[in-house]
């Protein structure tokens, strides 16, 4: 079942996305029919980073989510977290891809 913003009686949304990637989340929050008041996202990687400010210019980057102040964020709706991509992953690990 899809959760569609005007059944959620929720249009306008604060998002935090960590471990956010090129942002799959909230672009599915807004294919869905949501906006957003504030967009936050945490990711460290440099190439997601330059392609999240891409696709979503007005989100604030967090940096690292090790040295996020949560209490200067003030009250969120939606708390979203990505899996590591494969690769990276594996590569922290020592796996052969």
């Amino acid at each position: 079942m899809f959760l569609w913003a005007d059944e959620m009686n929720m249009k306008e949304i604060v998002i935090v996305d960590l471990f956010s990637g090129i942002g799959g989340f909230p672009m599915g929050f807004l294919l869905a029919g949501f906006r957003f008041i504030k967009h936050f996202f945490s990711e460290v990687e440099e190439n997601g980073k330059t392609m999240y400010k891409l696709r979503f210019p007005g989100a604030i980057g967090l940096g690292d989510i090790k040295k996020i102040k949560w209490e200067e964020l003030g009250s969120v709706d939606i708390l979203t977290g990505g899996f590591p991509c494969q690769l990276p992953a594996t590569e922290l690990l020592g796996l052969k891809d």
